[in-house]
């Protein structure tokens, strides 16, 4: 698949931007002037006390954080937006899923950080790995609890028996847990299917 790498901005495009960060500048200069020593009475033109200011000013605060959330929201959407467009033309992503998916989980491996970190890279990856159920159900468990429970959630998500991989030497108790809530502790707990590891003090348990 072939691509055109050169994209240009129109000179429309370029004025809209041009004008948006003026319009930031220019309410900057504004509210600062109007807050400033000696000007801040134009906040609030019939305060009497300072209590009043400060009602007034705390409105100003409010209303700046009120745009810089708005403004924040829209301007990620945009580049948002423009970072998927622009990852259709990495030559990688014109590949088909069946082709990807053996190279996502052996560049992953076990070790489920790395598997977030594929899935986290953008839109289309992460659309590839969710929709992989292989990808999430043999897995090392990870060490800190919230990508464990991470790795947990989409993991049964996937709807297929789960192979873990634990060193209950390193584990912390809290992860252990979680792993005890989806089916019996493995190595001495009767009803469960478990496998040595040639590593000293690794398990691996089949959870159905």
């Amino acid at each position: 698949m072939s691509h055109n790498y050169n994209f240009q901005r129109t000179a429309d495009l370029a004025l809209k931007l041009q004008e948006a960060t003026a319009r930031v500048a220019d309410v900057e200069s504004y509210v600062l002037a109007q807050v400033s020593t000696g000007h801040s009475r134009a906040i609030v033109p019939t305060a009497r006390t300072d209590v009043d200011q400060m009602g007034g000013l705390d409105e100003l605060i409010y209303d700046v954080a009120a745009l810089l959330k708005s403004t924040t929201k829209s301007l990620t959407r945009t580049l948002r937006a423009v970072a998927r467009r622009r990852n259709e033309f990495v030559n990688i992503n014109s590949l088909p899923e069946e082709i990807l998916r053996p190279i996502f989980l052996h560049a992953s491996g076990d070790n489920m950080y790395h598997k977030f970190s594929i899935a986290d890279t953008c839109v289309p990856w992460r659309n590839i790995c969710i929709a992989f159920p292989g990808f999430w159900t043999d897995f090392e468990v990870p060490h800190a609890y919230d990508v464990a429970s991470r790795a947990f959630t989409i993991a049964e998500q996937a709807g297929l028996p789960l192979r873990l991989k634990i060193d209950w030497n390193a584990t912390p108790y809290k992860v252990i847990q979680l792993v005890d809530a989806r089916g019996k502790l493995i190595d001495g707990h009767p009803g469960t299917n478990s496998i040595r590891s040639p590593l000293h003090s690794r398990c691996c348990a089949d959870f159905t």
